[in-house]
């Protein structure tokens, strides 16, 4: 039970470390200075100059579309979630909080195929340096193993690896503090092509509300170039929401905190206005296109094109959780922004209700 105890701590290690690399991150995002190489109105995978922003009546469709099959997917996993029984579950049972409601055995499977899930959408983290006193990288869901053979290769070797689509060797790049902010978005976006809604994810966001901030200081003003870069960061994030993935939305909340510095003025809650926001469906149905255009030539299947496993939305379901009981405040302070997802990707079932309070409990 020592065991047992320890990996479900480690989960709430793995989210702290998500906020702790979002945070620091995030600080590096909000130099506005252009870097050497780096054109704030360069075009990516992301932006492009016939990127169409507003929503078409086929793009619209999708949208509502992916929403419905989210929607009917998660309720699916959460029929039986309520108050845990002193009978135990098995792993194919409608169980919510693995810690108690599985059988220590079934406990341990899904915590292997959730460090395999995990790893597939790129979460695998390198050595942090966070000093001798804490060494955390042998916790389930970090995967460091993964990566350890390619933080003792050179930046060059790296960059070669990343060339022949290496996913490892790409996590690595954009982690490495060597490796130059340009190298870092080209990364990023490569990732997003193979399926990454981690590192990657993170990183383009991060990279367009940098845009963003560093347009409005140099005109001074909120103009459309301004809006779209904060447009693209929202459409980002709702991307990772449909892949069931919270990373983009842990770290752009961790931007937009009140209490913190981070985005400042640039808070997209004050910024845009509400027809702003109806951009931002069509925005990611353009994302997810210029994404399946480019799986094409790689001979990947569209991104789309998948069936999540059985942990992939108790994962998610965890990750809400997490993220109702660590960031109710900043919620609410960007209720606007928050509301795009509210009833769809983050709506608050019986299941991550009871893994709210289960993440409250163990951070007393």
């Amino acid at each position: 039970m020592e065991i047992k105890r320890s990996l479900i701590i480690s989960t709430v290690v793995l989210v702290g470390i998500y906020c702790f690399v979002s945070y620091f991150d995030s600080i590096e995002a909000t130099d506005t200075t252009p870097h050497e190489g780096t054109s704030p109105n360069s075009t990516s995978l992301l932006e492009n100059k016939g990127e169409a922003v507003r929503a078409t009546p086929n793009t619209a469709d999708t949208a509502k579309h992916d929403t419905s099959l989210f929607m009917s997917h998660n309720s699916d996993v959460n029929v039986q979630a309520g108050p845990t029984s002193h009978k135990k579950m098995h792993y194919d049972d409608e169980w919510c909080v693995a810690a108690e409601d599985l059988s220590e055995q079934d406990f341990y499977r899904a915590q292997q195929e959730r460090g395999e899930w995990l790893l597939e959408r790129g979460v695998a983290f390198i050595d942090l340096d966070l000093g001798e006193e804490v060494r955390i990288f042998d916790k389930p869901g970090l995967n460091h193993e993964h990566v350890r053979p390619y933080e003792e290769a050179s930046l060059d070797e790296l960059k070669r690896l990343a060339n022949q689509n290496d996913k490892l060797a790409l996590t690595t790049l954009i982690q490495r503090k060597d490796a130059e902010i340009e190298v870092k978005s080209d990364a990023a976006s490569v990732l997003l092509v193979l399926g990454d809604t981690s590192f990657g994810l993170q990183t383009l966001v991060l990279d367009a509300l940098m845009r963003a901030r560093f347009e409005y200081e140099k005109n001074q003003e909120v103009n459309q170039e301004t809006k779209r870069h904060l447009i693209t960061a929202l459409a980002l994030v709702e991307y990772g929401l449909q892949r069931l993935d919270t990373m983009a939305l842990n770290t752009y909340l961790n931007l937009v905190r009140e209490d913190d510095f981070g985005l400042g003025n640039m808070n997209p809650e004050h910024l845009l206005t509400d027809e702003d926001l109806n951009q931002v469906s069509a925005v990611v149905n353009n994302i997810k296109s210029n994404i399946d255009a480019s799986r094409l030539t790689k001979k990947l299947p569209p991104i789309d094109y998948e069936n999540y496993p059985r942990i992939a939305y108790a994962n998610f379901n965890e990750s809400l959780g997490q993220l109702y009981a660590r960031n109710a405040k900043t919620l609410r302070q960007n209720s606007r922004v928050v509301s795009l997802w509210s009833d769809t990707y983050l709506q608050k079932t019986p299941c991550v209700e009871r893994l709210t309070l289960f993440t409250k409990a163990l951070t007393l």
